[in-house]
């Protein structure tokens, strides 16, 4: 699997995923105005999986409830980005490292690159794995139409 996206979630029966899952790449949406109890549900399954080192980001849509907004354009970008960055030429699957992308900030909205630094601490904070995934996300989270960001 490249990359997964949850889009405004429901119930989960999965509380920390499997090793393997957490090495996919994936990002989960939720809308502001949707109910509580949607929200809490995709963002405790972000929370322990993101401190246990899924490389998942997670993005809250404002004045959004239940429905597809601007992660639809997201999620269209972040395939696009997983086929260049994840397939060899031979179709292999290539594994990442979360020292390789960058620590994005849901609550103060702020992107910092990885490198050897360590997630700052109190709260879960999501990883991207491209400066381009990092911009898109940045469009999401502040309501904007998710541009190409090509490179």
């Amino acid at each position: 699997m490249l990359a997964f996206v949850v889009n405004k979630g429901n119930v989960y029966y999965t509380a920390l995923a499997p090793a393997g899952a957490r090495r996919v790449p994936g990002i989960l949406f939720t809308g502001e105005k949707d109910l509580a109890f949607r929200v809490d549900a995709v963002n405790g399954l972000f929370a322990i999986n993101r401190r246990a080192g899924a490389l998942w980001a997670l993005a809250q849509e404002p004045g959004v409830g239940h429905e597809v907004a601007h992660s639809r354009e997201f999620a269209g970008v972040m395939f696009d980005e997983m086929l260049s960055l994840r397939l060899t030429e031979k179709g292999e699957l290539r594994s990442l490292d979360e020292k390789d992308g960058f620590y994005t900030d849901a609550k103060l909205h702020t992107v910092q690159p990885v490198g050897q630094s360590k997630p700052p601490s109190g709260y879960p904070v999501s990883w991207l794995v491209s400066e381009r995934l990092t911009l898109a996300w940045q469009d999401v989270v502040a309501g904007r139409t998710v541009a190409d960001h090509s490179r």
